[in-house]
């Protein structure tokens, strides 16, 4: 299977965001006196985890396996050998962002320094806890896009309007999400108390948002729907464009494409 060339700076960045929205670092009580720990993300498509593997040179990508919900399949990457425990931890550490992941990373970190054969060796890792935030010069955000975030479009019944939005969310992330709004713009909503959603209309700061993800890429399905989300954006930006000066066929099409931004499947 081939990939891109990747930058490397670019996708550890990438991957930080992806692993703190879609990854889930767990321990585990193994069948002796101590625990194992293992890291795991799920997906629809499994391409995105392969581009991960041949990025890291370990771990494992299985599947299909079945929602227990949906019945919908899904596939694994998953690492648990303790060498590549070591390369990961090392990877993210001091690079959360998230409160809630960084609890889970130091549940992980002291499952490691625990192991038989990490305990009394010098491969034991120190945690580090400094605080850091995204911003658009850096590819954290892009991989939490590409796990949390949604690309939509709507047409008015009558094809009086069209309209483009973004919207991430999260739960229990008051202070990175009020940073998010200050970093992209949009209105920030709390839904149940502890439920954050962020929605972002602005043409301004649609395009910013556009900008950044051109720096920085998608790299998993919502790639597909950013491409779409971003042609649309284009068309609509031309000076003086009038949606119900368009002939017909022309409408139509549009309006295609912008139904399709939501076609694309979720990965989860």
């Amino acid at each position: 299977m081939a990939f891109e060339k990747i930058n490397k700076k670019k996708f550890i960045q990438w991957f930080v965001g992806f692993a703190e929205g879609d990854g889930s670092w767990n321990v585990a009580k193994s069948n002796s006196s101590y625990s194992k720990a293992s890291f795991v993300i799920n997906q629809k498509d499994p391409k995105v985890l392969y581009k991960i593997k041949s990025f890291f040179g370990f771990g494992t990508v299985k599947g299909p396996y079945y929602s227990k919900k949906t019945n919908k399949p899904y596939y694994r990457y998953y690492v648990g050998n303790p060498k590549h425990t070591k390369v990961l931890i090392e990877t993210l550490n001091g690079k959360l962002v998230l409160k809630k992941t960084l609890k889970r990373f130091e549940a992980y970190v002291n499952c490691y320094n625990n192991l038989p054969e990490t305990v009394t060796s010098s491969t034991q890792v120190f945690l580090e806890k400094r605080k850091t935030l995204p911003s658009y010069r850096d590819g954290w955000l892009s991989g939490f896009i590409d796990a949390e975030g949604y690309f939509s479009g709507h047409v008015k019944k009558d094809w009086s309007k069209i309209s483009l939005n973004f919207s991430i969310s999260q739960k229990a992330e008051n202070e990175v999400f009020n940073h998010l709004q200050k970093l992209i713009g949009g209105s920030l909503f709390c839904e149940n108390e502890d439920y954050f959603r962020l929605k972002v209309e602005k043409a301004s700061d649609i395009q910013g948002l556009i900008d950044y993800l051109e720096n920085y890429p998608l790299r998993s399905l919502k790639h597909v729907s950013f491409v779409r989300f971003k042609k649309i954006r284009v068309r609509i930006n031309v000076e003086n464009f009038r949606w119900s000066q368009l002939g017909r066929r022309a409408q139509e099409r549009l309006k295609k494409l912008v139904k399709a931004i939501n076609d694309v499947p979720t990965e989860k």
